[in-house]
């Protein structure tokens, strides 16, 4: 289970090569087509017309069960990268040398944490008129956790006891979940008075998912260890597996078609209350609210869902001998005398949802102050999602803008980041310091889009007046009246 671990966490790696992560929390005027995926309504706050995006990719992602060695992670993954994929290549053989080569440390956490958060976006487009947005978007996801899964240290301990002692595991997940997505957004203004005015946005999602699975214990599990098995007094468990993933025993090797296992509808919704201080004045405060991906995947192709609890039941210690991933997850559903509360071929599973809410002020010209907080739905879905907080001091003009979050991950971790947006490009990450100053690495953050928008041809719209027949016509003398 170590070397399948490990295979794990290189390969989320190394996926940096690849993607980075689009933070959905910053809310501003120049967001675009980018603020949907945050807030339906705040495209109505946007300075474009339109806006065009062209492709984007990021990647998020954090654990508490290894860590790289005390190095930054450009400097780590300069140094490595050749290493990584041939391991990845070839398999990892020998996890010793696989440790002393790259200089990683398993922990020894008593609460275990792991979550990846990719996504890649496609093309899209926003349109405003006076009266609606309408936005075109689409974009494929991943999301996996791990929460509370006995780590190495864990395991020994059990090992360490004697037959007849009790132990105790603890409420366990272990999922993942991905989707490409199609969104059609719409969006609206309320004007209240001069000074104030209500945005309302709405955006329909279909989705068509490739993989899914998840394990998980619904509640603390007592145990007691016996010489050649586990004895479980009150177990609880789910688990669903579909996906085109196999493995042929006889060659031993993995294959995967890539075929859509399951197919679903989900909504944002979004709410934003602007209003400026004065009649006169441009500085506009913010307050908004939105719940993203409230909907269900219905699985029915390939794959198979269990929820069962054992009352009296043993987990047999030589049914768990084989190295095989996919082979081990085949056998825990055959423990034996479990009780069935479900067993089918199918399954309709909610989309992990979340709640957003931030506030946006003004500091003086061109800088703005945005407060947010993110926070999964709970016992919605079995898919966890990150929960965040986090303040950004942003500035931003027609052609750049940077901005600078600080943000607390989980709860627990605080983190600190820097954005740019230089024309039609916008990189940066909500995780600075392990870049680029040595640590002991255990999360990455990153993201990087390309677009084009209104903004960037708005000189051709002055000089195809000034050369046009009206431009040309009456006295070159201008009335005060006429501005």
């Amino acid at each position: 289970m170590k070397r399948h671990l490990l295979i794990l966490l290189l390969s989320f790696s190394f996926i940096y090569l690849h993607a980075q992560q689009y933070s959905g929390l910053k809310v501003g005027d120049y967001g675009g087509i980018y603020s949907i995926h945050t807030n339906p309504a705040a495209v109505r706050t946007s300075v474009y017309k339109w806006d065009l995006s062209i492709i984007g990719a990021g990647l998020d992602i954090s654990n508490n069960l290894l860590e790289f060695p005390s190095t930054s992670f450009i400097s780590f993954l300069s140094g490595h990268s050749s290493e990584i994929q041939n391991q990845l290549q070839m398999g990892v053989e020998d996890i010793n040398e696989i440790e002393s080569q790259f200089g990683l440390r398993f922990l020894n956490h008593q609460n275990t944490r792991s979550h990846l958060d990719l996504e890649i976006l496609g093309p899209g487009i926003m349109i405003q008129t006076d009266k609606i947005s309408i936005g075109l978007y689409s974009k494929v996801r991943a999301f996996a956790h791990v929460n509370d899964i006995p780590n190495f240290s864990q395991a020994k301990y059990i090992a360490d006891l004697n037959s007849q002692d009790d132990f105790t595991f603890p409420k366990a997940n272990f999922s993942y979940m991905d989707w490409r997505e199609i969104g059609l957004s719409l969006s609206t203004s309320i004007t209240i008075d001069d000074y104030s005015t209500i945005h309302l946005g709405g955006t329909l999602k279909k989705l068509d998912s490739y993989n899914l699975f998840y394990a998980r214990s619904n509640q603390d599990t007592r145990a007691t260890k016996l010489r050649d098995s586990i004895y479980i007094e009150n177990g609880n468990f789910e688990y669903a597996l579909f996906s085109g993933v196999g493995y042929d025993e006889e060659i031993s090797s993995y294959s995967y078609d890539h075929q859509v296992r399951g197919g679903g509808i989900a909504i944002d919704l979004g709410f934003i209350y602007q209003w400026r201080e004065s009649q006169y004045s441009d500085r506009n405060h913010k307050i908004g609210v939105s719940v993203s991906d409230i909907g269900s995947i219905n699985y029915n192709s390939n794959g198979h869902y269990q929820h069962i609890t054992l009352q009296d039941g043993y987990i047999v210690k030589n049914k768990f001998l084989d190295e095989n991933f996919i082979t081990e997850l085949q056998k825990e559903i055959e423990i034996d005398d479990k009780n069935y509360i479900d067993n089918t071929q199918n399954r309709s599973v909610n989309t992990p949802a979340i709640l957003q809410a931030f506030y946006q002020f003004p500091l003086q010209k061109n800088w703005n102050v945005s407060v947010a907080i993110q926070e999964s739905i709970p016992f919605y879905s079995p898919i966890e999602r990150n929960a965040l907080i986090m303040a950004t001091a942003y500035y931003d003009r027609k052609w750049i803008g940077a901005s600078f979050p600080l943000s607390l991950y989980n709860h627990q971790y605080l983190r600190v980041g820097a954005t740019a947006r230089i024309g039609p490009l916008i990189i940066g990450t909500d995780n600075l310091i392990p870049m680029i100053l040595p640590t002991h690495l255990r999360a990455f953050n990153g993201f990087i889009a390309l677009r084009v928008n209104s903004d960037m041809f708005s000189f051709l719209k002055r000089k195809s007046y000034y050369n046009s027949p009206k431009s040309k016509q009456g006295s070159s003398k201008v009335k005060c009246y006429e501005f």
